[in-house]
């Protein structure tokens, strides 16, 4: 039997990646449930800890000062991919937002399910553990 891979690629056009989002990517990596489970992740219905939702789509983690966890649905609410951030929130000006991307080609790392997607950025903040070959780029 053939094992499932870790993840699978998608070019920038299939994703309809906007232009502003980590412009010198060329599309984004979606990490698979094998690669999840080996981060620790279970999967299950019930939120982890301090998650909230904040808007349609959007959930956060307060960590440390203005600086939260953010998993976002990209494009609509039928989309079953999820954007892996952290916010650097600063007074007087717009967040800059930092994106979990893979170290290898540069890509954003984004999960197929908000859960898989907030257990992915605890377990790679602040920086990522065993399996994980990624860091957090400016995304915008």
């Amino acid at each position: 039997m053939m094992s499932k891979p870790f993840f699978t690629h998608l070019d920038r056009e299939e994703i309809e990646l906007p232009s502003f989002y980590l412009p010198d990517a060329s599309g984004v990596v979606i990490t698979s449930q094998a690669m999840l489970c080996a981060a620790g992740h279970t999967p299950n219905r019930r939120l982890p800890p301090k998650w909230k939702k904040v808007a349609p789509g959007v959930f956060r983690k307060d960590i440390r000062d203005l600086r939260p966890l953010q998993v976002r649905q990209s494009g609509d609410a039928r989309s079953n991919h999820w954007m892996i951030e952290v916010l650097h929130q600063q007074f007087l000006a717009p967040p800059k937002v930092h994106a979990l991307v893979c170290a290898f080609s540069g890509r954003p790392l984004w999960a197929d399910t908000r859960l898989g997607a907030m257990r992915l950025a605890e377990h790679c903040h602040p920086l990522p553990r065993s399996i994980i070959a990624a860091y957090w780029a400016l995304a915008y």
